[in-house]
């Protein structure tokens, strides 16, 4: 069975931030280190800039949305549509088992 930190550690690191390619007028996302990894390569299209932000994003998101469902497990209010949608997508993330 796989735990939950191995899940966390098969991504690159974030953060994760925006950068522009002259060569191929699109963007990159690509971790924000001394030695960046090439995140994702997004061409020019209509929702490049979109979609790069919400992909450097991404890191950041997964982080607050664990946490939130920290704060509320167990809580009667909680245990709804938005807790079953937060632990979905964290799993299709591969941040939770």
């Amino acid at each position: 069975m796989t735990t939950t930190m191995e899940n966390e550690n098969k991504h690159t690191p974030g953060p994760w931030r925006i950068s522009f390619t002259a060569d191929t007028n699109g963007l990159r996302v690509v971790q924000d280190s001394n030695r960046p990894r090439l995140i994702a390569d997004i061409h020019d299209t209509e929702a490049a800039g979109a979609n790069a932000k919400l992909i450097s994003a991404a890191p950041e998101m997964a982080d607050a949305l664990r946490a939130a469902l920290a704060f509320f497990d167990g809580s009667i209010s909680f245990d709804h549509a938005v807790g079953r949608d937060a632990r979905a997508a964290l799993q299709k993330a591969g941040r939770l088992p």
